[in-house]
């Protein structure tokens, strides 16, 4: 497909954006790290060292995200080992961080189509992937195992930049790394206070995914956090904040894009 004139590069958002999202598949990276926990904490069961992790990462929540910081996730691990008495509290934290990621990558399944129009786009527009999520090894092993990684200029994960979206450091980051002015960077996400409001922030145009049901009930938490950040910004007009287009999924961008040439 020829290049838009209006954009120089696509950024996605990753979960419920990208790939498909929920408790379900949250659930398979959780038990992964507290199985891994609890193996080397006997006699305390799975689902003990899963109410601890709950109770610590809900204080790093609150103390962290209504901040827009992303949680240290290495950090809170290793509290919880240390916690429940771990021998090598530092070694199972490492450990348990280890099986979290590789679960979180298993856990993602890139749908039928995606990686096949993402090598399109990639040879008329730089593209890049944008996450909130508070470790990054999971995701950069799912990109590399489906490819996308090679179809990627940028891949930007709150866990290494420090702050989480909407937070204007998240998409300065991408930005840099794609090298492109924030009007010719088309941002797609499906969540309105992160994605929408982030790049409405960033003076990026903003296509959003009509989110699904699973994401809606994973983000309540998250997002509410958000949410007493951005009502606490007085001299935000972030509630005006608008996509220019909902799509109902991903695979309805590059139609969406050649009808958009068309018509320019």
């Amino acid at each position: 497909m020829s290049s838009s004139a209006r954009y120089d590069a696509i950024v996605f958002d990753l979960l419920d954006t990208l790939y498909p999202w929920g408790p379900d598949r949250y659930s398979q990276a959780l038990d992964a790290l507290c199985d891994t926990v609890a193996k080397a904490c006997a006699p305390v069961t799975s689902e003990e060292v899963k109410a601890v992790y709950v109770d610590i990462r809900t204080r790093y929540s609150a103390e962290n995200l209504s901040r827009l910081v992303e949680n240290d996730f290495p950090a809170f691990v290793l509290e919880l080992t240390a916690s429940l008495g771990a021998r090598e509290p530092g070694e199972l934290a490492r450990e348990g961080v280890r099986a979290y990621n590789s679960a979180f990558a298993a856990a993602l399944e890139l749908p039928g189509g995606v990686f096949d129009m993402l090598r399109r786009l990639s040879t008329s527009f730089n593209l890049g992937v944008l996450s909130n999520y508070p470790t990054s090894g999971g995701i950069r092993q799912a990109l590399q195992r489906d490819g996308l990684a090679n179809v990627l200029k940028a891949i930007v994960v709150s866990a290494e930049v420090g702050y989480i979206k909407p937070h204007p450091a998240m998409f300065r980051a991408v930005r840099g790394e794609l090298g492109c002015p924030p009007d010719r960077v088309l941002f797609v996400g499906d969540t309105f206070e992160s994605d929408v409001v982030g790049a409405w922030l960033a003076g990026m145009p903003c296509v959003r995914i009509t989110p699904s049901a699973s994401g809606v009930e994973q983000g309540q938490f998250f997002n509410g956090h958000i949410r007493k950040w951005l009502e606490s910004q007085t001299d935000l007009k972030w509630r005006d904040a608008k996509p220019i287009v909902e799509l109902e999924n991903v695979a309805q961008l590059e139609r969406w894009l050649e009808k958009l040439n068309v018509e320019g």
